[in-house]
């Protein structure tokens, strides 16, 4: 008995050591891929573009280009292409590390819900890696080279994370992609990634600027570099990007301004039953510095007045413009419905139910206050007015 009982104990101890690393695979047997482009052939199929990484020793010495290798594979949906690069390489496609992926045009225009679908439900993507479309074929893009950086996609994922710096692109992650994806009032948003000609070094780079709009999975429209930032101000995340303004009084030069702090309020917000009308203030507050100046006069308070004045109409005109263009794409990017909900719980099935209605027609004002901190390290500072 005590035999048997010893026995058991063992085999409780033993076997879970046994089986621990049953699925494990070998590193030299990996292919780590790092960057996926998805693209839409003329014949209607998928074709994945991975960027992998090669394994080296630490003693070997090679070129940026040998260090990462394109692989491509095609199918009838998205599945069906990732199993076909086991007929192309001997190695295991391993998707854990997979910073960036790029969706073609063509693609989007068609419609992803499907590919979206697959991959959030493979554990092997990464729900942090960073989403981008762009004009041209995805695997173009991860044929291209990114400024300072010898991996492509680890550089496209560097420039996302600095959206902040010019508030020209929004960065946006898989996780924060999907959540409206299917939204048939909200869309979702993705990074706008081109490739342009570097005339000094003569050679093709990779630059992101401007987002898409994706809604129902569909691709329907974009914001150019001037909406995305006012919507990166509605959003309270236009931190550091920079103005320029004329001087005042019609004075020659320009002064450059860098907005150091945005915050927004959404005010006011009313809805008329009878009509299906509904009205919202959107109220505006940043600190700007001066970055540069070339104007001729003095600086005194009344000069930074009217720096401030003219900030705020700059700032609304752009604001204004960017929420004609989503009204007129019908589609709710800054998700105004979620802020009424928190307003108004009770009435919000009936909106949603009429939300596309509603939201073209709605009444939205917008009030920008500006304030100049400082003139930087200027000794004329505005602290001493």
């Amino acid at each position: 008995m005590k035999k048997n009982i010893s026995l058991l104990i063992m085999l409780v101890i033993i076997i879970p050591i046994m089986t621990g690393c049953w699925d494990q695979k070998g590193v030299d047997k990996l292919a780590i891929v790092i960057g996926l482009g998805i693209d839409q052939t003329d014949k209607g199929n998928i074709r994945l573009t991975a960027q992998v990484v090669k394994p080296t020793s630490s003693n070997e010495i090679i070129n940026t280009k040998s260090k990462i290798e394109l692989i491509t594979s095609e199918g009838t949906d998205i599945q069906q292409a990732i199993n076909n690069f086991s007929k192309i390489t001997s190695q295991i496609m391993f998707f854990p590390h997979v910073k960036v992926i790029v969706f073609g045009r063509k693609i989007v225009i068609s419609g992803i819900n499907d590919i979206v679908d697959y991959v959030n439900r493979n554990p092997s993507f990464r729900k942090t890696s960073c989403v981008l479309v762009t004009d041209k074929k995805a695997s173009e893009i991860l044929m291209t080279d990114v400024m300072l950086q010898e991996y492509p996609s680890i550089g496209i994922e560097g420039i996302v994370a600095m959206y902040d710096k010019t508030s020209q692109t929004v960065g946006v992650k898989w996780k924060d992609f999907i959540k409206n994806i299917d939204n048939i009032n909200i869309g979702t948003l993705a990074s706008k990634i081109y490739i342009v000609e570097n005339k000094e070094e003569k050679k093709k780079i990779i630059e992101i600027q401007g987002t898409f709009i994706i809604k129902k999975g569909k691709l329907i429209g974009e914001l150019d570099n001037k909406e995305t930032e006012a919507l990166l101000w509605v959003r309270s995340k236009g931190k550091n990007g920079s103005l320029t303004l004329n001087c005042p009084d019609g004075q020659p030069g320009k002064l450059g301004l860098t907005n150091n702090n945005v915050k927004t309020k959404l005010n006011k917000i009313t809805y008329d039953e009878k009509n299906g009308q509904m009205a919202m203030e959107i109220q505006v507050k940043v600190a700007s510095e001066i970055e540069k100046m070339a104007c001729e006069k003095s600086v005194n308070q009344k000069f930074f007045n009217k720096i401030e004045s003219e900030q705020a109409s700059k700032m609304k005109l752009q604001i204004e413009s960017m929420l004609e263009k989503t009204k007129m794409l019908n589609t709710d990017v800054i998700d105004f419905l979620s802020v009424y909900q928190n307003k108004n719980p009770r009435k919000m099935k009936e909106i949603k139910n009429n939300w596309e209605n509603t939201f073209k027609k709605i009444n939205i004002s917008v009030k920008v206050e500006s304030t100049i901190k400082n003139t930087g390290m200027s000794l004329d500072s505005k602290q001493n007015y």
